[in-house]
C-alpha cells in the first residue's frame, strides 16, 4: 500500500454505563466529545483513530507488530478519584484474519495490561470500504481493579468495596469508509462492548454493554 495522509473532525457519542459517573462531560445517559480523525500511512508506520502500529514484519497475511494506543474507561465520583485513561504499549502478531496482542500501561495510571484476540475481514466495493471487526478483550488484575474496582475508603452506602481479579470484554466494531472524491472521505464506526461478570457485578457499573458511534470525515493531504 502506497504511503498516504488524511485528516479531519469526528463526533463521538458514548453511551455511559457507569454509576455517578462525576468525570466532566461523562454524568449523562450518552457522553460526546469531538476527537482529530484520519490515517497516516508511512513506510512501516500506520497510526489511526485506534492508535499507531509499526510493522516489524509485513509478508501477508502474517504480520509482526509494535502497537500503542489509549486504553482504559474514565470515571469518578465523590469518593473515587479520576481514573483517566491511559497509554498502553506492547507487541502482537497477525495470523488473517486473526490477530492478536498484549500491551502493558506505559504510563502507569493503572500499572495493569491487557490481551486484544481479534478478527477482521475487510471488505472493498465501488465507493465503498468496510472493516468488520469481532474482538475477545482480557484484563489483567491491575487494570480491572483500577477500573471498575472500590476501596475500602472509597466505599459509601449506596457503593460496598468491590475487588477483582481480571475482566474481559467482547466486542463487534463495524467501520465504513465511503470515498466521495480523490480528496474526502466519510467515516462511520459503530461498536459494542459486552463486559464479563466480573465487570457487571461491580457497583460502578449500570449494564454489561457500551456502545459508541463515531461519525467523521477526512481531507487527504497525500
Amino acid at each position: 500500500m502506497e504511503d498516504t495522509f488524511s485528516i479531519g473532525p469526528a463526533l463521538e457519542v458514548t453511551g455511559n454505563n457507569r454509576v455517578n459517573n462525576s468525570a466532566k462531560g461523562y454524568g449523562g445517559k450518552f457522553y460526546t466529545q469531538w476527537l482529530p480523525t484520519g490515517y497516516l500511512k508511512w513506510g512501516p508506520v500506520m497510526i489511526n483513530d485506534k492508535g499507531l502500529q509499526l510493522s516489524i514484519v509485513q509478508n501477508t497475511p502474517f504480520a509482526l507488530y509494535l502497537v500503542g494506543n489509549f486504553q482504559g474507561f474514565i470515571y469518578s465520583t465523590d469518593t473515587i478519584p479520576l481514573k483517566d485513561t491511559s497509554i498502553f504499549a506492547g507487541g502482537g502478531i497477525r495470523i488473517y484474519p486473526l490477530s492478536i496482542y498484549h500491551m502493558q500501561d506505559f504510563e502507569r495510571e493503572s500499572q495493569g495490561a491487557m490481551t486484544r484476540v481479534q478478527l477482521q475481514y475487510p471488505i472493498s466495493l465501488e465507493n465503498f470500504f468496510v472493516l468488520p471487526t469481532l474482538g475477545y478483550d482480557y484484563y489483567d488484575e491491575n487494570f480491572a481493579e483500577y477500573y471498575f474496582g472500590v476501596q475500602t475508603s472509597q466505599a459509601t452506602t449506596s457503593m460496598s468495596p468491590y475487588s477483582l481479579v481480571k475482566g474481559s470484554d467482547v466486542f463487534y466494531n463495524l467501520r465504513i469508509f465511503y470515498t466521495l472524491n480523490e480528496s474526502w472521505e466519510i467515516y462511520f464506526m459503530a461498536e459494542r462492548r459486552d463486559f464479563s461478570r466480573e465487570i457487571l457485578n461491580s457497583p460502578t457499573t449500570t449494564t454489561n454493554s457500551m456502545q459508541k458511534t463515531v461519525l467523521g470525515v477526512t481531507y487527504k493531504l497525500f
